[in-house]
């Protein structure tokens, strides 16, 4: 009894949630069965994940964005044996349905559940995250990426966290947001503007600081070579 009970109270309490993500997966799924053949770009990210290793690092830096997505890309087409369109596209929907969760718990944990509710079910209905959520490009998994940079952020620097565990996580989706697109850079301009409006923040941009410094120079391991190919020629 105590069992039932305790499940229907967590029905009770995460119904809002539920439903939101009905709704969300009705729409990517419906999308992801009727959108047919792979459009250019989807096919260039494929082409290029599958090349050969030395041929594939080659094009890594010559293109302009860093290749966190083409290298999952790599892996996730090799252990599913397949370049089928709803088996490629799976992940981004994955990403996505994600993404609205923990845009909820974000709300509900920063603000209040009225504005959980508001937030993931304008993101849920949003018809430009349901249309990369049923693609195999990196838009989706930048989108999980930035909403969890924020709640850790937050968490650290707002709600004064203070777990290794943590921090830890916070420089590592940091980490991968750099090397997913070049956009995560105005990401974190935004963060560390956010700690310079507040006050007493001298030891909270010296720790925001030394991490991020950490991050561009596992970054560079990328950028340099990137940058040096572009301006060579």
């Amino acid at each position: 009894m105590k069992i039932k009970n305790k499940i229907i109270s967590w029905l009770r309490e995460w119904e809002p949630l539920l439903l939101i993500l009905s709704l969300a997966l009705y729409f990517r799924i419906h999308l992801l069965l009727i959108r047919g053949t792979y459009w250019f770009d989807e096919m260039f990210s494929l082409h290029f994940a599958n090349l050969p290793w030395q041929e594939a690092l080659k094009y890594w830096a010559l293109e302009t964005n860093p290749p966190l997505y083409t290298l999952f890309l790599r892996f996730w087409s090799y252990f599913t044996n397949s370049s089928a369109e709803i088996i490629i596209r799976l992940p981004s929907i994955i990403f996505g349905i994600t993404t609205i969760v923990l845009l909820y718990y974000f709300c509900l944990k920063a603000l209040n559940k009225k504005t959980a509710i508001v937030a993931s079910l304008s993101l849920a209905l949003s018809g430009i995250h349901i249309f990369i959520s049923s693609e195999a490009r990196v838009y989706s998994l930048l989108a999980l990426l930035t909403i969890s940079s924020y709640f850790l952020f937050y968490q650290i620097f707002f709600n004064n966290k203070k777990s290794a565990y943590l921090w830890t996580s916070y420089f590592l989706i940091n980490l991968l947001l750099i090397y997913s697109h070049l956009t995560a850079l105005s990401i974190f301009l935004v963060q560390f503007l956010s700690l310079f409006l507040q006050r007493d923040n001298g030891k909270k941009i010296k720790k925001w600081f030394a991490g991020h410094i950490s991050i561009a120079l596992m970054w560079s391991v990328w950028f340099i070579p990137s940058f040096l190919s572009k301006i060579n020629g």
